[in-house]
């Protein structure tokens, strides 16, 4: 079966749960609890239009060992249609490609801009955005990878370690940039402590 839902559309075997939920009950008869359950999705109808002709033929068995014999037939069935449908890929792609001149090199506006489809290249990315700039503050990275774009002054401390300073006391920062709270100014009386 292939899955219908907007994440892994038209891949097999990664059926969501509701779509293997509805693919179980519509097997054993339930075809109204199946749709029941589908219709909560917007890819519901769309579930059992791709996979009507598996359900039609896993529903018509009468045992386990007619629904193996079923799959294997199924999945023959289903690699003679790929290997088929491969096989004009590989002549389609033998021919010369359109993105190339006649001596097979790749035209001078491919080379530029990329296939169709394809991302632009990214060294142009900062500039496109106006973030590039010859002018960029370096930035410093943490020991966990993290950008510190702007550290904080160290304080001066006296050769006991208390910070020296006549101003009011600067709150104290850990390496991971949080406040650090003294034993001394948590008081019972503070409910935020």
């Amino acid at each position: 079966m292939v899955a219908a839902n907007s994440v892994n559309y038209g891949r097999a075997f990664k059926l969501t749960c509701a779509e293997a939920c509805a693919a179980t009950l519509y097997i054993c008869g339930k075809q109204d609890a199946a749709r029941k359950v589908m219709e909560e999705f917007s890819y519901g109808p769309e579930f059992f239009k791709i996979n009507r002709e598996v359900l039609d033929l896993y529903a018509s068995c009468q045992d386990a060992e007619e629904v193996v014999a079923k799959q294997n037939e199924w999945l023959e069935l289903a690699q003679n249609r790929s290997s088929a449908l491969g096989e004009s890929q590989s002549r389609k792609h033998s021919r010369q490609s359109d993105y190339e001149d006649e001596d097979g090199n790749q035209a001078a506006w491919v080379r530029e801009h990329g296939l169709p489809g394809e991302l632009p290249p990214s060294d142009d990315e900062d500039d496109y955005y106006g973030y590039g700039t010859e002018e960029e503050a370096e930035l410093l990275v943490d020991k966990f990878g993290n950008f510190i774009s702007d550290p904080a002054p160290e304080p001066d401390y006296d050769d006991y370690g208390d910070y020296d300073s006549e101003e009011q006391e600067a709150p104290k920062l850990d390496k991971f940039g949080n406040f650090v709270v003294d034993d001394e100014r948590m008081t019972t009386e503070d409910p935020k402590f």
